[in-house]
């Protein structure tokens, strides 16, 4: 199990995913990793080489513009005057999009360093991926994949385990906290705090909760009145237009189910009946009851939910497609994910059921993969890949949103940095209301909202 090491000296120009590929070689030389686990990092290494090769897209972003559409964040950022974060550490998994700039630059004037900060990035196609990532790091900050997030995690391990700095996180998608608690525990043990904003997130979290007990608090920005208030009809509105956008078919009438009715599925439902013909599973007999009083069609079984159906939206945040659904879907369906990652479609059985696929393009742009099933000749269409259709060459949401969203976490996370010692070590949402409230947010935005 050997690297060229010439070859790869000379594909990494970049400093740090050198001193990683350097350090991985040292531990196995040494002994401290066994076979398994080098080619495991080794495979996360290549692919690191390959996103390193890819040609990036020129593009320029208007910093003032972007950063003056954040009005409740710049307004907060403005009127604190305290720096929580000085001293301590940061490892981030936000989504790359154009808020990002102004809510780490409102990080940096409370006291977040770049050169302490690990930042990841998920590989959805982000409008402006690139040339954010290229600002990023030309601002100091260390940024990386999701996709290398252990081998990562493992370098830096090595790194600041050395010295006393204490770490917070802000997540989305409950990607840092579970791995804190088990492989990379001495991070785990300099950790203070971390800020979930995904129920996705947060259910995991809680999860290590209930199993083993959490190691530091953890305030749930998924869970409070100000995001699942505002947040999901935007969220619903930006699926709407990305389904129409992708799929340009007549969509008039044809027959959709909703897998989830939970925040984001209810609006989902809600956004798409006056045009299609919609119908809802939910594996909570309550809330599927209350889809019902709602005036939608229900069915119990996903499985048969997804027969006779042009469109199948997962808004789960689970996997609920997997191979019985798959093979009872018709010939020519559309899968389409709202939820968080690659998750709501189970896509290792999609990929096992798979005779050959097909690139799926419109306009000029790919916008998924056609899976033919082995032995039905049925063809599947998994539009974005399984991805979140919402982040599919688009911003998501609207910027007032974000703001309000990207607010949202500011404040929480400048609780947590002051706070720590005092929390109690758990997942809690109801402190996260009670900063909404005391920084005014929503009054803030219904002020601007009024001019």
């Amino acid at each position: 199990m050997e690297f060229n090491a010439d070859t790869v000296r000379e594909i990494l120009r970049d400093k740090k995913l050198l001193e990683i590929f350097e350090k991985v070689i040292d531990k196995y030389t040494r002994g401290d990793i066994d076979e398994e686990k080098f080619k495991f990092l080794k495979e996360e290494i290549e692919k690191m080489i390959y996103k390193e090769k890819m040609p990036k897209k020129s593009k320029s972003l208007d910093l003032e513009l972007i950063s003056n559409s954040m009005r409740i964040l710049n307004y907060i950022c403005n009127i604190v005057n305290i720096q929580p974060f000085k001293g301590k550490r940061a490892i981030i998994v936000l989504h790359f999009l154009k808020d990002l700039i102004p809510f780490l630059e409102c990080c940096r004037k409370c006291g977040l360093e770049p050169s302490e900060t690990l930042l990841f990035y998920k590989e959805y196609l982000y409008p402006h991926k690139d040339v954010i990532k290229d600002y990023l790091e030309s601002q100091g900050y260390a940024i990386y994949s999701l996709d290398s997030i252990d081998v990562v995690l493992q370098s830096f391990q090595d790194i600041w385990q050395r010295n006393d700095k204490s770490i917070f996180v802000l997540e989305d998608g409950g990607y840092i906290v579970p791995r804190l608690h088990t492989d990379f525990y001495a991070l785990g043990e300099k950790t203070i705090g971390a800020v979930e904003q995904t129920t996705k997130g947060e259910r995991r979290d809680k999860e290590i909760e209930r199993n083993q007990g959490l190691n530091f608090p953890i305030f749930s920005v998924a869970g409070s009145r100000l995001k699942k208030e505002y947040e999901p009809p935007h969220i619903a509105r930006e699926v709407r237009h990305s389904i129409e956008e992708l799929i340009r078919r007549d969509l008039s009438s044809q027959p959709v189910l909703v897998i989830g009715y939970g925040d984001i599925g209810k609006e989902i439902a809600k956004e798409l009946k006056d045009f299609m013909d919609v119908t809802v599973t939910d594996k909570d007999p309550n809330t599927l009851a209350g889809a019902k009083s709602d005036g939608f069609k229900t069915v119990e079984s996903v499985k048969e939910g997804v027969k006779n159906k042009f469109l199948i939206i997962g808004a789960t945040g689970e996997t609920t497609i997997g191979r019985s659904e798959i093979l009872a879907v018709d010939h020519e369906t559309y899968l389409v994910s709202a939820s968080s990652d690659q998750i709501e479609i189970n896509l290792k059985e999609l990929e096992a059921l798979t005779a050959r696929k097909e690139e799926i393009r419109s306009n000029g742009k790919r916008i998924g993969t056609k899976h033919i099933i082995r032995g039905t000749n049925n063809a599947v269409n998994l539009i974005a890949d399984a991805r979140p259709i919402n982040f599919w060459y688009r911003e998501s949401m609207p910027d007032e949103v974000s703001d309000l969203v990207m607010a949202l976490i500011f404040v929480t996370a400048i609780e947590l940095a002051q706070n720590y010692e005092r929390m109690p070590k758990e997942v809690n949402t109801k402190i996260v209301d009670e900063i909404a409230d005391r920084y005014e947010i929503a009054r803030t935005f219904l002020e601007y909202r009024e001019r």
